[in-house]
Protein backbone atom coordinates (compact mmCIF):
# COMPACT_ATOMS: atom_id res chain seq x y z
CA UNK A 1 0.00 0.00 0.00
CA UNK A 2 1.31 3.43 -0.93
CA UNK A 3 0.64 6.73 0.78
CA UNK A 4 -0.76 9.60 -1.20
CA UNK A 5 1.82 11.91 -2.66
CA UNK A 6 1.49 15.49 -1.48
CA UNK A 7 1.75 17.98 -4.29
CA UNK A 8 2.29 21.62 -3.46
CA UNK A 9 1.22 24.08 -6.09
CA UNK A 10 1.90 27.76 -6.20
CA UNK A 11 -0.38 30.34 -7.75
CA UNK A 12 1.91 32.15 -10.21
CA UNK A 13 0.03 35.44 -9.82
CA UNK A 14 0.37 35.48 -6.04
CA UNK A 15 3.99 34.37 -6.24
CA UNK A 16 4.71 37.24 -8.66
CA UNK A 17 2.99 39.70 -6.34
CA UNK A 18 5.01 38.39 -3.42
CA UNK A 19 8.17 38.74 -5.50
CA UNK A 20 7.35 42.43 -6.18
CA UNK A 21 7.32 43.16 -2.44
CA UNK A 22 10.39 41.05 -1.75
CA UNK A 23 12.30 42.75 -4.57
CA UNK A 24 11.29 46.22 -3.38
CA UNK A 25 12.76 45.55 0.08
CA UNK A 26 15.89 44.07 -1.54
CA UNK A 27 16.22 47.11 -3.82
CA UNK A 28 15.71 49.44 -0.84
CA UNK A 29 18.83 47.92 0.75
CA UNK A 30 21.11 48.99 -2.13
CA UNK A 31 23.72 51.56 -1.15
CA UNK A 32 26.74 53.16 -2.80
CA UNK A 33 29.26 55.48 -1.17
CA UNK A 34 27.34 55.63 2.09
CA UNK A 35 23.94 56.51 0.67
CA UNK A 36 21.01 54.74 -0.94
CA UNK A 37 21.04 54.29 -4.69
CA UNK A 38 18.35 55.86 -6.85
CA UNK A 39 16.70 52.42 -7.12
CA UNK A 40 16.70 52.18 -3.33
CA UNK A 41 14.99 55.55 -3.06
CA UNK A 42 12.36 54.56 -5.65
CA UNK A 43 11.76 51.26 -3.83
CA UNK A 44 11.32 53.08 -0.53
CA UNK A 45 8.85 55.50 -2.13
CA UNK A 46 6.88 52.55 -3.58
CA UNK A 47 6.78 50.84 -0.18
CA UNK A 48 5.81 54.04 1.67
CA UNK A 49 3.06 55.17 -0.75
CA UNK A 50 -0.41 55.25 0.82
CA UNK A 51 -2.59 54.27 -2.12
CA UNK A 52 -5.47 52.22 -0.66
CA UNK A 53 -8.27 54.63 0.17
CA UNK A 54 -10.33 51.82 1.75
CA UNK A 55 -7.77 51.45 4.55
CA UNK A 56 -8.18 55.14 5.39
CA UNK A 57 -11.99 55.13 5.21
CA UNK A 58 -12.00 57.69 2.43
CA UNK A 59 -14.47 57.96 -0.43
CA UNK A 60 -13.25 56.38 -3.66
CA UNK A 61 -11.10 58.69 -5.77
CA UNK A 62 -12.02 59.48 -9.39
CA UNK A 63 -11.94 56.50 -11.72
CA UNK A 64 -8.76 57.62 -13.50
CA UNK A 65 -6.92 57.67 -10.14
CA UNK A 66 -8.34 54.27 -9.15
CA UNK A 67 -6.82 52.83 -12.32
CA UNK A 68 -3.37 53.57 -10.84
CA UNK A 69 -3.97 51.39 -7.74
CA UNK A 70 -3.14 47.97 -9.27
CA UNK A 71 0.55 47.24 -8.90
CA UNK A 72 1.07 49.44 -5.85
CA UNK A 73 2.55 48.11 -2.61
CA UNK A 74 -0.79 48.26 -0.80
CA UNK A 75 -2.55 46.51 -3.71
CA UNK A 76 0.04 43.72 -3.54
CA UNK A 77 -0.43 43.36 0.20
CA UNK A 78 -4.22 43.17 -0.18
CA UNK A 79 -3.91 40.40 -2.76
CA UNK A 80 -1.72 38.44 -0.35
CA UNK A 81 -4.11 39.02 2.56
CA UNK A 82 -1.45 40.99 4.42
CA UNK A 83 -1.81 44.26 6.29
CA UNK A 84 0.34 46.81 4.40
CA UNK A 85 1.43 48.60 7.59
CA UNK A 86 2.53 45.30 9.15
CA UNK A 87 4.45 44.35 6.01
CA UNK A 88 6.12 47.78 5.95
CA UNK A 89 7.20 47.34 9.56
CA UNK A 90 8.07 43.62 9.70
CA UNK A 91 8.32 42.39 6.11
CA UNK A 92 6.32 39.55 4.58
CA UNK A 93 5.15 36.55 6.54
CA UNK A 94 7.40 33.59 5.73
CA UNK A 95 5.92 31.01 3.37
CA UNK A 96 8.61 28.35 3.59
CA UNK A 97 10.26 27.12 6.74
CA UNK A 98 13.96 27.94 6.75
CA UNK A 99 13.68 30.48 3.92
CA UNK A 100 14.41 33.95 5.28
CA UNK A 101 12.39 36.89 4.03
CA UNK A 102 13.59 40.44 3.67
CA UNK A 103 12.62 42.25 6.83
CA UNK A 104 10.70 45.50 7.08
CA UNK A 105 11.59 49.10 6.48
CA UNK A 106 13.19 49.48 9.93
CA UNK A 107 15.93 47.06 8.86
CA UNK A 108 16.33 48.92 5.56
CA UNK A 109 16.81 52.21 7.42
CA UNK A 110 19.23 50.55 9.83
CA UNK A 111 21.29 49.26 6.89
CA UNK A 112 21.28 52.72 5.28
CA UNK A 113 22.48 54.30 8.53
CA UNK A 114 25.22 51.69 9.08
CA UNK A 115 26.55 52.21 5.57
CA UNK A 116 26.39 55.98 6.00
CA UNK A 117 28.33 55.78 9.28
CA UNK A 118 30.97 53.52 7.74
CA UNK A 119 31.35 55.87 4.80
CA UNK A 120 31.53 58.98 6.98
CA UNK A 121 34.08 57.36 9.30
CA UNK A 122 36.25 56.89 6.22
CA UNK A 123 36.13 60.68 5.68
CA UNK A 124 34.57 60.39 2.22
CA UNK A 125 31.29 62.27 2.58
CA UNK A 126 30.89 65.89 1.67
CA UNK A 127 28.21 68.10 3.20
CA UNK A 128 25.83 67.66 0.25
CA UNK A 129 26.09 63.86 0.62
CA UNK A 130 25.09 64.08 4.28
CA UNK A 131 22.12 66.28 3.46
CA UNK A 132 21.09 63.87 0.70
CA UNK A 133 21.22 60.93 3.10
CA UNK A 134 19.35 62.69 5.90
CA UNK A 135 16.53 63.57 3.54
CA UNK A 136 15.63 59.90 3.19
CA UNK A 137 16.23 58.64 6.74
Amino acid sequence: MRTARVVTTVCPTLWGIRWLIHQAFSDALERVNGRPTQDAIYARQWIDAKTDWTLRHLPPPPEDVRAEFPGTFEWCCRWLGENPDDVRKHGLSPVCEGRPEVVGIDEVLKAWEETREQFISGGCVEKSGQMYMEEFL
